[in-house]
């Protein structure tokens, strides 16, 4: 009941999403809107994802293996992992008291990770689920703890004017922050499995 309380408005803000621009174009307008953005999307999303801002999962996969084909199965393979997971996680939650803030943290992650077209700055909706990881760290054990300490390290370190174009430039390259952002994620997936939150 929890969770249909949270699913059906947000259904119905996105069918509202999608149906707002037939109030000014008419629904045969609105289809065309659609089907344009969809458009521009498919063209424009191939030339973007080995973009050094791009974050995505599957921007990384692109830029490591330099292979589309490769790319795309394994992202396919790994996006099918981490739904499951989710599932597994929104599962584990029902036994507990109030499970929407861990999962709503990480599905806050999943959105730059999962889409094509994951920029950087939109890592700032995963505030949540560095907060519960921060919040929780006693909890992960003694490796778990120095590999976070690592892990935020690297991103509070990760500034243009710090490093410098250069340095910056590589470590966009090698898509730093899609590993850190996994590494965030794994830790929220070991506080669930201890039933904390």
């Amino acid at each position: 009941d929890r969770k249909w309380r949270a699913l059906i408005p947000g259904s119905m803000i996105l069918l509202a999403s999608l149906c707002a621009p037939a109030f000014f174009y008419g629904i045969r307008g609105d289809i065309t809107v659609i089907k344009e953005w969809a458009g521009s999307l498919a063209r424009s999303t191939p030339s973007l994802l080995t973009s050094q801002d791009n974050v995505s999962l599957l921007a990384f996969l692109m830029k490591w293996t330099g292979n589309p084909a490769i790319s795309l199965l394994i992202f396919g393979a790994a996006a099918t992992a981490l739904a499951s997971l989710m599932v597994w996680l929104i599962l584990q939650g029902y036994k507990i008291e109030h499970p929407t803030l861990l999962e709503c943290g990480l599905l806050l992650i999943f959105i730059p990770l999962l889409s094509p077209l994951g920029w950087d700055y939109t890592f700032l909706s995963s505030f949540l689920g560095i907060v519960l990881v921060v919040r929780h760290i006693t909890r992960i054990p003694r490796l778990g703890k120095i590999l976070m300490i690592v892990n935020f390290s690297v991103m509070a370190l990760s500034l243009y004017d710090l490093l410098g174009r250069l340095l910056y430039a590589q470590l966009m390259a090698w898509s730093i922050p899609t590993i850190n952002f996994l590494i965030i994620s794994g830790a929220l997936f070991y506080i669930r499995l201890k039933k904390v939150v």
